[in-house]
């Protein structure tokens, strides 16, 4: 299961995304970026470092920012999708955490994540820090793909999976 397989999923991954953050009154401005790899100078953190290097940074799939109207502040969002999630992928999502330093980091799937890896469970469960980045300051929030018998894509958790996957209301 390659990248090329996860392309299908990031229109969904980006309105789900949307959807999510305009329930809770925030303007939305997302981007698939996936394998263009082709980061906006937008989603740059203030480092003059990073603005003078030439090389491709990595990227997550998808990556855009949030703001209520009332006001100025945008914060970062970032998403990674994962047709089948792993423990390894969530250190890929704490790299890209540190490098951009978002203020929501997703790991999203298209199933739940005790369907797609009981290692990767069991593994979160035993490791309850494993989520936590920056110094405490974030987590990664785990979700997968919904669609609504309206068609419309939303971010889930399932039931059995609450104890373990923080809310995402602190973005």
């Amino acid at each position: 299961m390659g990248k090329q397989k996860e392309d299908k999923y990031y229109p969904k991954a980006k309105e789900a995304l949307e959807n999510h953050f305009r329930s809770k009154g925030f303007s939305v401005d997302f981007k698939v970026i996936g394998r263009k790899k082709t980061l906006l100078r937008q989603f740059l953190p203030e480092n003059p470092k990073l603005l003078r290097d030439v090389r491709p940074l990595p990227t997550p799939d998808i990556m855009g920012f949030i703001w209520r109207q009332s006001q100025q502040k945008r914060k970062l969002v970032i998403a990674e999708f994962k047709l089948s999630p792993t423990y390894m992928d969530i250190f890929q999502l704490k790299g890209y955490d540190e490098l951009f330093n978002p203020d929501c980091t997703f790991l999203l799937s298209r199933r739940p994540l005790s369907e797609s890896s009981k290692f990767t469970i069991d593994y979160i469960r035993d490791n309850t820090d494993l989520l936590r980045t920056k110094r405490d300051r974030s987590e990664i929030y785990i979700r997968f793909l919904h669609e609504t018998r309206e068609g419309i894509s939303i971010l889930a958790v399932r039931g059995d999976e609450i104890d373990l996957i923080a809310s995402a209301d602190e973005c």
